[in-house]
């Protein structure tokens, strides 16, 4: 079971020492997020420690459909479902989801990199057209700039599902070859094939939209979303890469690059 829990750290090992730990977020107080509904003698007894520190627990359940289809021939899967990257820029994950709001539904993009679990893009639009999604990409791409990290043609893989056109479409083709970036496609209807964007898609949902709908505007939503990324990508811990933010292990990594290498004589 996978824990992710938004309290003081020695409060959550004094209730549940071998749970996944986050830091505490002042906006997001006391509450666990658990991958399922209480089934078990294990459930029971995390059920039980967040009644005593008095958290509030929200489930969510991962869907995996199964009704796939061959993508594209000139843009195949290049994943087959391994997400693991070895160093940054070198493998970009996206997909969309939807909000409801008071003056109409609200389309958010995502790109996430497969390596630290960094949203390094993402984009909010109320029309659900190629170029909202084109937009989280070029945050994406311009991001890597600013940072002065960036993406080196060849090297880089955009992986998406196959279920939404804007992700098929000639006008992104037209945009990643430019780029330099390799188009891999999943099946249609099959969340597994992007299960990693599917996930950080997940808690997004749950941390934030969740907990603080009603949404009333547009403009709301970027907002939260904006300080929900950043928090997602410089605070909030992530067992996947050793319990750290992905800022930090992406700094990490480059570190460990320019660290002078020490040679011995004999």
């Amino acid at each position: 079971m996978e824990l992710h829990y938004r309290l003081d750290a020695a409060l959550a090992h004094e209730h549940l020492a071998d749970a996944a730990l986050s830091a505490a977020v002042e906006q997001f107080p006391d509450v666990v997020v658990r991958r399922r509904a209480a089934e078990g003698p294990a459930d029971q007894i995390l059920l039980q420690a967040a009644a005593t520190a008095n958290l509030l627990v929200i489930s969510r359940r991962p869907e995996c459909r199964t009704d796939c289809v061959t993508p594209p021939p000139n843009r195949p899967d290049r994943l087959d479902r391994d997400f693991v990257a070895q160093a940054p820029n070198r493998c970009w994950v996206a997909d969309f989801t939807h909000i409801k709001t008071w003056s109409g539904v609200v389309h958010a993009a995502f790109v996430v990199d497969t390596f630290s679990r960094r949203i390094v893009g993402w984009s909010a639009a109320t029309v659900k057209e190629t170029v909202f999604v084109l937009d989280a990409l070029e945050m994406a791409i311009w991001q890597r700039d600013r940072e002065q990290h960036p993406i080196q043609p060849g090297e880089l893989i955009h992986h998406s599902d196959a279920g939404s056109t804007q992700y098929t479409s000639f006008r992104l083709a037209e945009h990643l070859d430019a780029a330099g970036i390799a188009a891999s496609i999943g099946s249609v209807g099959d969340g597994c094939d992007n299960a990693l964007m599917e996930s950080a898609i997940g808690l997004y949902k749950t941390e934030l939209i969740k907990l603080q709908r009603p949404w009333k505007t547009l403009s709301q939503v970027e907002l939260a979303t904006a300080e929900w990324a950043d928090w997602y990508n410089h605070r909030r811990l992530h067992g996947e890469i050793g319990h750290i933010p992905p800022a930090e292990h992406e700094a990490n990594y480059s570190r460990e690059l320019t660290k002078p290498q020490v040679t011995t004589t004999i």
